[in-house]
């Protein structure tokens, strides 16, 4: 079972794929958004969620590097 810690790094995964949403349903209308609206949300949400979400292995990593 996914622990709090997990859900919300799998939260802000979700998030940061979702900010793509509005660009995307705007690019299917014709129209040329700017990405820099949406590359900060999405880069925001995604890089801790799957730091978060890959915490062990991150940690196994940093000890083996401090060896």
């Amino acid at each position: 079972m996914p622990s709090t810690l997990d859900k919300i790094g799998i939260l802000l995964v979700v998030i940061g794929v979702s900010a793509w949403v509005p660009y995307i349903a705007l690019r299917l209308t014709g129209a040329s958004p700017s990405i820099f609206p949406y590359l900060p949300i999405h880069l925001l949400s995604i890089i801790p969620g799957a730091l978060i979400r890959q915490r062990r292995r991150v940690k196994k990593l940093a000890s083996w590097m401090n060896r």
